[in-house]
């Protein structure tokens, strides 16, 4: 009884605050010094930014202590990831309007506060709502958006750093010449890793036998532990080019700027009311100002749930990390866009002129450089130490080494690997989609390009055939309580049968969501377990990805009373099962070899 008892209220803890699965297993020996070096470089970088945005929109600089450090601790609480990041996008499409629209630089604040509380509303009304069981963005879809906005990303930086050679040098030869150099650089890139793009351009994507994918994404999940205490200071590179960069601004900037940005945060921040009241009064007279907001906050909240479900769907389903926490967590949309509405909320002071969505390159150097959570949450510490000592102005990294940092992380949530591993399963719809979704973000920008993505990932659920049928079994066998009691329902078991393809990356959200509505519309006292049949699987489409998520889904089914079984596996399939630890937690401490025995051991262990 106490034993089911904890089990309810665990449970309910995790719905509500997932921290408390994940931070109680935090490894410090392993972690603590990538997340605070990484911390260091993210609150160099987010100081910048408050400067980028400010002067973009042509206002005052406003900041908060107290909140730069409850906004992330609120993601950190509330949202379900272990290691995503917050913050403001870089490129976003509001600042155009917003600049090209209103004059005074009242407006624009009272309107970037209205627009950052009415999308923080809406995010947590759509998580609350549990909209990620209606609004579907595929894996594939997914993969293609972060491509393209982590190659939009690219080009920008580059671009920074391309202006600034061409600005040090003094002659138009000598800037074809550079020209030259960077064309020859990227070319030498591209034939680094033409695989991405020409899959069958060697022998061994030739082959009648490919191993399984290996991405940039896989986890390592026969990590060695190790006593030993590792005293070297990580992430050397990024915050060497932090200092290089914040002691040649100190050095090279005049005393008149190192002045202008000491004295250039407000005073008295706007309050929300009277930000509303501004803009209520101005939109009464104009019809098109209150259709323009109310479409951008929709645009913004949709953009921000379909990115941030994109960077779920990547970072959150694999790691890099070398970890062998026990306590890992299984990522949640739902609570992910609770978290991020929280963050919009109680960011009116800590970012007030644009919402904070899912930041692509934060996330890519937390995911390069740093662990967990702990990360982010460090570095929102520094944020407020550094601006209420009034040292932010001495910590300002310039451009040109914040361009070189993020071109350092980008390619940890772009995974090269995908469009290449769709061209050779021959997978080609789900490659268009791939290119097309690339293309879009790249070209439109990420808002954009999240549509483009969203109206896709629709149009290929439609169209696409099931991957996984279930059947509902009736057990013959009744428990000993209920064998005269014919009242008592009968136990149920449930078997998924999966296609050839199911275990495919680009079909793993499919067969998640097929599990999620049978969960949901079953009823949990009368369900005894799951078992998966795998026999139509091949070894080619599935990869350690695919087996880092069976092992969340075992430790959820565990959670909620249920067992699971793998039936008809290959011994390959049962040597990655064991690797990962999830072979041991199985019934019977191995998968079976048919759907009957598999029924047989579950059975067995409910007479026990």
């Amino acid at each position: 009884m106490w034993a089911a008892a904890w089990r309810h209220v665990r449970i309910a803890l995790a719905e509500t605050m997932p921290i408390l699965e994940w931070l109680p297993s935090y490894a410090a020996r392993r972690h603590l010094a990538h997340d605070l070096t990484t911390a260091v470089v993210l609150a160099c970088l987010i100081l910048p930014e408050d400067v980028f945005l400010a002067s973009t929109l042509h206002v005052t600089l406003q900041n908060s202590n107290v909140l730069s450090v409850v906004v992330p601790v609120l993601y950190g609480v509330f949202g379900s990831a272990r290691y995503l990041c917050f913050g403001s996008e870089e490129a976003t499409s509001f600042a155009p309007w917003i600049l090209t629209t209103y004059e005074s630089e009242t407006h624009r604040r009272a309107v970037g506060l209205v627009l950052t509380t009415l999308s923080g509303l809406l995010l947590v009304c759509m998580g609350l709502a549990k909209v990620s069981n209606w609004i579907y963005l595929s894996r594939v879809a997914g993969g293609g958006l972060l491509a393209g906005a982590m190659l939009r990303i690219l080009v920008s930086e580059v671009q920074i750093l391309a202006e600034v050679v061409l600005v040090l040098l003094p002659s138009e030869p000598l800037h074809v010449a550079w020209l030259g150099v960077l064309a020859v650089g990227f070319g030498a890139v591209a034939v680094r890793y033409r695989r991405a793009l020409l899959p069958h351009t060697t022998a061994a994507c030739r082959a009648d036998k490919v191993a399984p994918r290996r991405s940039s994404l896989t986890v390592h999940v026969a990590a060695v532990p190790s006593r030993r205490v590792n005293f070297d200071v990580p992430n050397t590179v990024p915050l060497s080019l932090c200092v290089v960069g914040a002691l040649a601004h100190h050095w090279l900037a005049e005393p008149k700027e190192m002045r202008a940005m000491t004295a250039a945060r407000a005073t008295e921040s706007m309050n929300v009311a009277t930000a509303f009241a501004f803009v209520l009064a101005h939109a009464s007279s104009s019809l098109s100002m209150g259709l323009h907001i109310a479409s951008n906050v929709v645009l913004s909240a949709l953009s921000i749930y379909l990115s941030a479900t994109a960077l779920t769907q990547h970072a959150g389903g694999a790691t890099t990390k070398l970890t062998n926490d026990d306590a890992f967590g299984e990522l949640s949309m739902n609570k992910e866009l609770v978290g991020y509405g929280l963050v919009c909320l109680c960011s009116l002071a800590f970012g007030p002129l644009f919402p904070p969505v899912a930041c692509l390159a934060r996330t890519a150097l937390v995911m390069r450089f740093g662990r967990t959570q702990v990360a982010s949450m460090a570095a929102a510490g520094l944020v407020a130490a550094f601006t209420a000592s009034g040292l932010d102005a001495f910590v300002f990294v310039p451009a040109p080494a914040r361009a070189a940092i993020f071109l350092i992380g980008i390619s940890q949530v772009c995974d090269i690997t995908e469009l290449r591993t769709l061209l050779r399963l021959h997978l080609v719809a789900d490659a268009a989609v791939w290119t097309t979704c690339c293309a879009a973000a790249a070209v439109l920008g990420v808002y954009y390009g999240s549509l483009t993505a969203f109206a896709l990932s629709v149009t290929q659920r439609l169209l696409l055939a099931p991957i996984v049928t279930i059947e509902a079994v009736e057990e013959e066998l009744r428990l000993a309580t209920t064998e005269h009691d014919d009242k008592a329902p009968s136990p149920r078991t449930y078997v998924a049968l999966l296609k050839t393809k199911a275990l495919c990356f680009s079909n793993w959200d499919r067969m998640e969501r097929t599990i999620d509505t049978l969960l949901e519309a079953t009823d949990l006292p009368t369900t005894r377990s799951l078992v998966v049949d795998v026999r139509q699987l091949e070894e080619t489409y599935w990869d350690d990805e695919c087996i880092r998520r069976l092992d969340a889904w075992q430790r959820r089914l565990h959670m909620l009373g249920l067992r699971m079984a793998i039936a008809g596996s290959t011994k390959g399939f049962e040597v990655a099962l064991e690797r990962a630890g999830v072979l041991r937690r199985l019934v019977r401490e191995s998968a079976c070899h048919s759907s009957q025995a598999a029924l047989e051991a579950v059975r067995a262990l409910s007479l026990e």
